[in-house]
């Protein structure tokens, strides 16, 4: 895990907002990344279903779009929603290993921390 935090530092240096859910595999970067003098911050459960919930739908009207890379494609595709708490929200379902969506839970954080975070750079980064 340290070779992913030095390449994310790299990446989002000390401007670059990085969310990780907290929830996640991914989890045990967050500390690392602090270490790093990242900005980074952990999501929650209506952090997680408003990020979904935009994403989709900005995907659906167009307004988020990709330059076709076929990994982030697969991962679109294998997408199943799972439901979060009682009140109609959603989530990605990460628990079919055999159904990869690594790159798409990454873009749905990217997306959602350029929306929501206080200093705008007009930049994300996921992996």
């Amino acid at each position: 895990l340290n070779g992913w935090a030095d390449q994310i530092a790299k990446w989002a240096g000390r401007k670059i907002p990085v969310l990780i859910d907290a929830k996640s595999p991914a989890l045990p970067l967050f500390h690392m990344l602090k270490e790093r003098d990242v900005r980074v911050g952990l999501t929650g459960p209506a952090d997680i279903t408003a990020a979904c919930g935009a994403a989709a739908s900005d995907l659906l009207s167009g307004t988020l779009t990709h330059a076709g890379q076929s990994r982030l494609d697969d991962a679109i595709s294998n997408c199943r929603r799972r439901p979060v708490g009682d009140a109609g929200g959603w989530a990605l379902d990460r628990r079919d290993g055999a159904r990869p969506i690594a790159a798409a839970v990454a873009m749905v954080l990217a997306r959602h921390a350029v929306r929501t975070t206080r200093q705008r750079t007009g930049r994300a980064v996921f992996a």
